[in-house]
Formats: C-alpha cells, structure tokens, sequence
C-alpha cells in the first residue's frame, strides 16, 4: 500500500493512494488538504496513480505560485514528474511536506474455511481491488 505521510506544517497527515485515481492537493476544498500554509495555492496539484498495482506514481503542478519541490528539486509548472517511495515532496514554501512510502499489509486469515469459494478467496480478491500488496 502506498501512502503519503505528513512532517512539517502537514505533520499527522496520512494519506492513501487508491489505484487509477487523481488526488487533488490544495488549501481549499481538496481531498488532500493542506490548512494553514498560505504558500499552498486553492488547488496546487495532482497526484495520479498510473497503474492498478501502483507502480507509477506522478504528479503535476497545476501552475502554483510557490511550486512543488521533490528531494529540494522544484518541478516544472503544469507538466508531470514521478514519484518514487521514499521521495520527499514539498508542496509551497514554508514546509508542507509529505514522504511516499510502501507499507506492507498483513492478513490474518486464520480460522477461516478453505472450501471454495474460500472467505480466504473473498478476502484476498477485495484487497487485490483495493491494490495492496499481498
């Protein structure tokens, strides 16, 4: 499972990155919300999850004022960069930061039938559609 993980001015901000999706970043009316940082425009920018498993991640600056910096490099305005786990992404200027990490997920799936169709079988196929790895 991928996620964006709040530090600085976004500290406790958890965030998880669904599959085939777009997420809009911005101070105002946006998934991803980011109060308080003047810095941070309405709508800053996408993130967009290319693939069903997650293996691409991008993002776009929808022509911000302060930018998007990944690992202290700023992004172009209005064109797509990749993401990679473990990259540091500032949105603005006065420390809105996120980190893309990879969390496994564990399933107990003790006690539960094997005949077919298995609950195991359920389980395994709504995780897989929720794109966690397995």
């Amino acid at each position: 499972m991928l996620v964006l993980v709040g530090s600085g001015r976004a500290l406790g901000v958890v965030w998880r990155l669904s599959t085939d999706t777009s997420l809009v970043v911005g101070r105002k009316d946006s998934p991803l919300l980011i109060e308080g940082d003047k810095s941070v425009s309405r709508v800053h920018a996408t993130i967009i999850t290319l693939a069903e498993d997650l293996s691409g991640v991008d993002i776009q600056d929808e022509g911000s004022k302060f930018g998007i910096y990944i690992n202290g490099k700023q992004c172009p305005s209005r064109s797509l960069s990749r993401l990679l786990v473990g990259d540091k992404i500032m949105f603005g200027a006065q420390d809105s930061v996120f980190h893309l990490r990879r969390y496994p997920i564990a399933l107990c799936v003790a006690n539960m039938r094997t005949e077919p169709p298995s609950a195991v079988d359920r389980v395994l196929a709504v995780a897989n559609s929720l794109g966690m790895d397995i």
